[in-house]
């Protein structure tokens, strides 16, 4: 077993990272139940997930909510296999897909740039509705929107269905390990938030106003540390109630980004 490398916060106490999950890129992933604090409406909001990918010419679904395939209305983070129409050539894509198919924008980075090192990375979207994505690889912005349809315009990606990390409703499985996931809602954030949350690559404490260079703690609508070690469910720490459930063999591990 490695030590556990922490990061001290405010009050003196310590803020322990020792477990993630690992999914074999089958079946495995976390499921999040539908709720209204998942949808992201018209607002701003920012996705993040620490990762440490096994395969690299896979599409693998980071976090997404979204409906079933041949549908639209979606949001998420993910790896492409840049084998598609719209996403030729890339690999790290956030999308942000409207009800009516042409209301979307999605972010690419060219997948040259996209590491697959069995080492842990940090992977972020920062959607400002209305203006841009913006996409963020171990604290560093590399991409922002490139408009896929005919006559893009920004919509509201709400659905009725969960919120999956690891997986995207419509298959996308992902095979290594996830960590420290997490989603606001009506932020965001910005470049020197996101440097201050990738931390030199030691995840700190999100529900914490000290770990950001301006406090976002209380826009988080999801936040699942992956803290448990054992059992079948993930906990919410953003107080939303938003539990992860593990499904197939997608199980606890004693790999984490620290």
């Amino acid at each position: 077993m490695f030590p556990s490398k922490s990061a001290i916060i405010s009050g003196g106490g310590r803020f322990v990272n020792n477990y993630s999950i690992y999914l074999d890129g089958t079946t495995d992933y976390i499921n999040v139940a539908d709720d209204a604090t998942l949808d992201m409406g018209t607002g701003h909001y920012t996705l993040s997930v620490w990762a440490k990918l096994i395969v690299e010419n896979q599409q693998s679904s980071l976090i997404q909510k979204r409906v079933g395939s041949g549908q639209y209305e979606n949001y998420g983070l993910m790896i492409a296999d840049g084998s598609t129409s719209y996403n030729a050539g890339k690999k790290l894509v956030c999308t942000n897909l409207g009800v009516s198919g042409s209301g979307n924008r999605i972010a690419y980075k060219s997948d040259s740039d996209i590491i697959v090192d069995v080492n842990w990375h940090h992977y972020v979207a920062v959607v400002t509705f209305g203006t841009d994505i913006k996409l963020y690889i171990d604290g560093t912005l590399e991409a922002s929107t490139e408009i896929y349809g005919s006559t893009p315009t920004w919509e509201t990606t709400d659905n009725n269905q969960p919120l999956r990390i690891g997986e995207s409703n419509s298959g996308f499985d992902t095979e290594g390990h996830l960590d420290e996931a997490a989603a606001w809602k009506g932020a965001a954030l910005s470049a020197l938030n996101v440097k201050s949350i990738y931390n030199n690559g030691v995840p700190n404490d999100l529900t914490n106003p000290s770990s950001y260079a301006t406090d976002q703690s209380s826009s988080l609508a999801g936040y699942w540390r992956m803290e448990e070690g054992t059992g079948t469910t993930v906990a919410d720490s953003s107080g939303n109630g938003n539990i992860g459930t593990l499904a197939n063999n997608a199980s606890f591990n004693f790999e984490a980004p620290r």
